[in-house]
C-alpha cells in the first residue's frame, strides 16, 4: 500500500493501490471534486489537469496542490454541456465517486 501523509491529501484507496497501472504522462480527472486524486497524481508525477463543475471544488484544488507544493490544471465546466475532451489528448482519464 502506497502512504501518503501530506496534510489534506486523501485519495481514493482504488488509486492508491493501482497507481502502478497507469501509463505516465498526461491525466484528465472528471468531476474532480476536491482534488485530492489531482494532488496525489501530481505528486507522483503526473501532469494533471482537472475539471469540476463547482468553482468552489477547484479553488479548494488549487489551494491544495499550493499547500502541497505540486502543480495542476483546473477549469471550471458542465459535462453535460459543450465540454469535450480533445482526442489523444490524455494518457489517463479518471473520474471517481
Amino acid at each position: 500500500m502506497v502512504h501518503t501523509d501530506w496534510e489534506g491529501l486523501k485519495p481514493a484507496q482504488f488509486l492508491l493501490e493501482n497507481i502502478a497501472l497507469l501509463p505516465r504522462g498526461q491525466v484528465l480527472d472528471v468531476a474532480m471534486g476536491n482534488g485530492e486524486n489531482a494532488v496525489y497524481l501530481s505528486k507522483m508525477g503526473f501532469q494533471v489537469n482537472g475539471v469540476d463543475i463547482s468553482l468552489d471544488a477547484i479553488n479548494r484544488a488549487l489551494q491544495l496542490s499550493h499547500r502541497i507544493g505540486v502543480t495542476i490544471k483546473a477549469d471550471v465546466a458542465d459535462l453535460e454541456g459543450d465540454y469535450s475532451i480533445e482526442k489523444n489528448s490524455y494518457d489517463v482519464i479518471i473520474c471517481f465517486y
